[in-house]
């Protein structure tokens, strides 16, 4: 399985979590997958990111939707990327995020 990496850029004017246990990504066709078993919490400050290393289920130049669950302490989010119905080919996408 190849290990794509993926970045998560806070852009919000407060401190975010990405949980990234609760992070998915899904091919096109397929179903929904966790990215990571791991039961870690990033925390971003403003304007900063934070990344992680997951498993593929196939290589680069598969087009694929992102949902990242981030949280500031008061709400949660869902975000999708690059869009709820779109897809990216980026193996190694950037995904800006704001609650």
């Amino acid at each position: 399985m190849p290990r794509l990496t993926i970045t998560v850029v806070n852009n919000d004017n407060e401190t975010l979590f990405v949980e990234w246990h609760e992070c998915k990504v899904k091919s096109k066709g397929g179903l929904y997958k966790r990215l990571t078993k791991n039961t870690n919490t990033d925390t971003i400050q403003p304007g900063n990111t934070a990344s992680t290393v997951y498993n593929a289920t196939f290589g680069a130049g598969v087009k694929r939707r992102y949902q990242i669950a981030v949280h500031n302490g008061d709400s949660d989010a869902v975000i999708y990327y690059p869009s709820n119905k779109g897809w990216t080919e980026d193996p190694t996408p950037t995904i800006s995020v704001k609650v």
